[in-house]
């Protein structure tokens, strides 16, 4: 996946996925759809992820999840429903999860969050 690129991945049953790492999120409700992308970043900063649907976003980095340092979401509003925030280092690619879902597609992108004016 590149940065600033809308994407519709297709989702499969939750249970066919296999997880980098279990999904943060333990609990998934019955009939959850899930997937998994790759993506790399061109150096260390903030990160958003942001999807139209209610979906439980995990980054997987070196096997381990990578604790998000923000969120927001809208009720009643696809574009977008969810943005989480993650710090992430460059270099290596990371592991976008997404899990917990009744949609079986989801729009996604990731973008770098604007610099934090004090």
């Amino acid at each position: 996946m590149q940065l600033k690129h809308l994407y519709e991945l297709k989702l499969l049953p939750q249970e066919q996925v296999s997880f980098a790492v279990t999904p943060g999120k333990k609990s998934p409700r019955s009939d959850s759809h899930a997937g998994i992308a790759v993506f790399k970043i061109p150096g260390a900063g903030s990160y958003r992820v942001s999807i139209d649907m209610p979906f439980w976003i995990d980054v997987v980095h070196d096997g381990a999840l990578v604790a998000a340092n923000d969120f927001q979401g809208q009720h009643g509003c696809d574009s977008p429903h969810k943005i989480v925030m993650f710090d992430l280092q460059g270099g290596r690619p990371f592991i976008l999860q997404l899990s917990n879902a009744a949609p079986q597609s989801v729009r996604l992108t990731i973008t770098a969050a604007p610099a934090r004016k004090l």
